[in-house]
This record gives C-alpha cells, sequence and structure tokens, in this order.
C-alpha cells in the first residue's frame, strides 16, 4: 500500500519515527509521502526522504502558514522540487476554519503554488477548510489539471462536486475520518465515495490526525491505513485485496515520479 498523505516528521514522532516505519512496512505500507507545510519543513522532508527507501516528499506552504512564507520563498522551493524524491507540490490551499493565517495573504500564495507546480511539473495537493468555494474557484481560474492532476486531499465534499471534478483530472484522497460515521446512515462522505470513479480514489492517513476507528483518539500512524481501506472496500463491496492494488496504480499514476509497480 502507498500512504499518500502523511506527518511522520511531526513531533509526536520524535520517539519512535523509525519504529512507525518498520510498523508501516509490516502491515504492507511500503511507500510513504511525507508532506511539507513550509519552506524548512519541505527541506526537511526532502531530506528524509532522501535518507529512507520508501519515503518521497511533497513540497509547499500550507495555508495556515501563508503570513510565513517570505519573498522568494516560492522560487526556493522550486529549485527543491528538482529532487528526484519531490513527487508533488503541497500541501496548499485554504484554510478559513480557524484563520491561522489571513485570507489576503492566503490566496496569491495558493495562485503562486499552482504556477510554481506547473512550472516544476508536479501534481498538487490540495488542503481547504471551510474554503471550497473559495478554493474551487481559484482552481479553476488557474486551470490548475490542466497538465498534471489536482488531489483534493482528506476529501470531505459533496458527491456533486466528485463528479463536476473527476472528468477533470482531480484524485479524491480518504483517511480515517471516513470511518467515523454511524452505521446505517447514508452520510455525505459515503455517497462522495460511492461517486468516485475507481481510478480517482487515493488512500491516505494524515498521520498523526484522524486515526481510523479501532484507533480513533489515538495518535495515527502509517500502519492504520489497513484499517481505512478495509471501511471504504466494504462501502464500496469490492475486496480489500481489490481496493488496495487500485489505490496503488491510482497513487503511482498520480505521482508520476513514483517508481514502477514492483521497484518502490
Amino acid at each position: 500500500m502507498i500512504d499518500t498523505h502523511l506527518h511522520l516528521l511531526d513531533a509526536q514522532f520524535d520517539t519512535d519515527r523509525e519504529a512507525a516505519l518498520t510498523r508501516a512496512s509490516q502491515e504492507g505500507v511500503r511507500i510513504l509521502v511525507e508532506i511539507g507545510l513550509t519552506l524548512e519543513s519541505s527541506r526537511r522532508a526532502v531530506k528524509w526522504a532522501d535518507a529512507h527507501e520508501g519515503v518521497y516528499a511533497v513540497i509547499g506552504f500550507h495555508p495556515n502558514h501563508a503570513s510565513e512564507a517570505k519573498p522568494g520563498d516560492v522560487e526556493k522551493l522550486l529549485q527543491l522540487a528538482a529532487h528526484p524524491k519531490v513527487v508533488a507540490w503541497g500541501e496548499i490551499g485554504m484554510d478559513f476554519f480557524r484563520d491561522y493565517a489571513p485570507r489576503e495573504a492566503q490566496e496569491p500564495l495558493f495562485r503562486d503554488q499552482i504556477q510554481a507546480a506547473r512550472e516544476a511539473d508536479l501534481p498538487i495537493v490540495i488542503h481547504q477548510r471551510a474554503a471550497e468555494d473559495d478554493m474551487l474557484r481559484i482552481l479553476d481560474e488557474e486551470d490548475a489539471s490542466d497538465i498534471r492532476p489536482v488531489n483534493l486531499h482528506c476529501y470531505g465534499g459533496s458527491a456533486d462536486t466528485v463528479k463536476r471534478l473527476a472528468p477533470r483530472n482531480y484524485y479524491f484522497g480518504f483517511g480515517g475520518a471516513f470511518t467515523y460515521a454511524k452505521r446505517g446512515q447514508p452520510p455525505p462522505m459515503r455517497e462522495a465515495l460511492l461517486a468516485v470513479p475507481k481510478d480517482r480514489l487515493l488512500l491516505e492517513t494524515d498521520a498523526p490526525y484522524l486515526a481510523p476507528i479501532p484507533h480513533r483518539g489515538q495518535r495515527n500512524e502509517p500502519a492504520y491505513l489497513r484499517d481505512t481501506a478495509l471501511a471504504l472496500s466494504q462501502n464500496l463491496m469490492v475486496s480489500l485485496g481489490e481496493l488496495e492494488a487500485q489505490c496503488d496504480r491510482n497513487a503511482r499514476q498520480f505521482f508520476h515520479r513514483l517508481p514502477a509497480l514492483g521497484a518502490a
């Protein structure tokens, strides 16, 4: 399996980061994609990926850190993007939930990074919270998916949005939050999952956040990816093995710099 989105360099893993890698491998999670949040954390992600087989990096400024971006930082990220273990630009986007960064700082940085990702020939990983309309408007205005695909990480939107975006080179990442829905209900997240074409679905943990049931309330880690995969497979009425194989193919299609199947 491929964990397409995690933060293993978070301080919560400072005491057992290498052990978490081992546990992930034991559970069949052999490729991990570490996400940058700032210029400095992106550099750390690339350095860490370079030192570990099966680990890759995504670089960029998270919208909550938009006010930390300095003139020239996007250009420095562009230089970093040439590293062979950098597989995408992200996670970028808009976040109006708690306004950790001023809204007027988020949009220009978002646009600059979309353009930089295009220049670097990298796919884009999107974060949005309480800002879907603005985020989608900017993606449309920038033609973000015209060359490389866009992943709406930790997807929590509607089935209608899935149907509108899937034909336009968009992918949809699902993680532990999907397992929180009560049984017997047709929650919007399940309706959205059922609308996702089978070749546009990605698995993620977002570790250390959003641990799936039965680990909810604990620190999440990549070894728990199979719990999310099992919940998705049950809702899609396919075998776990079939879902894992499909999501593996999807991730390699999205992250075009990942090694060929069997060469991880």
